[in-house]
């Protein structure tokens, strides 16, 4: 798939062209289903909303319902005890675990799409400074966590990962054999590569131990290799949820990314960028106010 890059580049700077036509959509023929996601399906800052939404559901279970049956065991929260709000926890969580895989998606959907990755890049990373603070504060309860840094950084990490991989993919591509093809030889170094260059932002995001640690590096690599087709994003999006990241409720998201019809939808990108350090500082400011520590 990598190694025709310069021309699906090229036909991705075609696309951008049309309004709301993406890679993937572009990549497969109107089927019957494709024609009824054109009309109805869902748009990337539809897919935005389902994240932030699930993500904030799970950060409440996480910053607030957790960190107050630790520490207040025997007082009641909301009329619950504490078995009730472990089972609240439970629910909270599990539709959390939504978010992750469909973040790594619009990841690997705005690499595709964005005109300079490299302002994409630096958003991420300025992002993740801004939003180390709220999020060392809402679940550690302390304005520096150094062991645990937050999910930007492994977002930022993944889209450099891309970046290297689209790199590899065009090493040697003016040299064919005599048929026109890739030589082996070449085809073996990139896929070696490849290897090295997975392993070694692996290594990184397990060092840094960034959110999601290794598994989210894996998730993204595994969207990006298989996004090309409608059908291989969503059985990417399956597997990493189920054998990287264990996390079986997400599953549910696969549903509203088959569904993404390659539209971007309403325009508040940095509504979603500041979103998340403000939503940790807010449950933070919450906590406080139901004594937790």
């Amino acid at each position: 798939m990598l190694e025709n890059y310069p021309e699906r580049k090229q036909n991705r700077l075609e696309a951008d062209s049309k309004e709301g036509e993406s890679p993937l959509e572009s990549a497969e023929e109107k089927t019957g289903f494709e024609s009824f996601v054109a009309k109805h399906g869902l748009s990337g800052s539809t897919l935005k909303l389902i994240a932030v939404i699930t993500m904030f559901i799970d950060h409440v279970g996480a910053g607030i319902i957790e960190n107050f049956a630790v520490q207040h065991p025997d007082e009641l929260l909301f009329g619950m005890d504490y078995d009730r709000l472990y089972m609240l926890d439970k629910v909270l969580r599990g539709i959390g675990r939504i978010a992750f895989p469909i973040f790594c998606f619009l990841l690997v959907e705005g690499f595709s799409r964005t005109k300079n990755v490299w302002k994409y890049f630096s958003r991420l990373v300025i992002f993740g400074v801004i939003s180390e603070v709220p999020f060392d504060l809402c679940f550690f309860r302390s304005a520096w966590y150094a062991p645990y840094q937050n999910v930007y950084f492994t977002l930022a990490l993944g889209l450099l990962m891309m970046i290297c991989m689209e790199r590899i993919a065009k090493l040697g591509a003016g040299v064919r054999s005599g048929d026109g093809s890739v030589p082996e030889g070449i085809r073996a170094a990139r896929i070696v590569m490849k290897i090295l260059t997975l392993a070694a932002f692996a290594a990184v995001a397990q060092f840094l131990m960034t959110d999601y640690y290794m598994l989210g590096i894996f998730t993204i690599f595994l969207l990006y290799q298989f996004k090309k087709t409608r059908l291989g994003t969503c059985a990417a999006h399956a597997l990493s949820c189920v054998l990287i990241l264990g996390e079986i409720p997400a599953l549910a998201g696969t549903v509203p990314i088959a569904l993404y019809n390659g539209k971007r939808g309403f325009k508040m990108k940095y509504f979603f960028y500041f979103f998340y350090p403000a939503h940790l500082m807010i449950l933070w400011g919450i906590s406080r106010m139901l004594g937790i520590s």
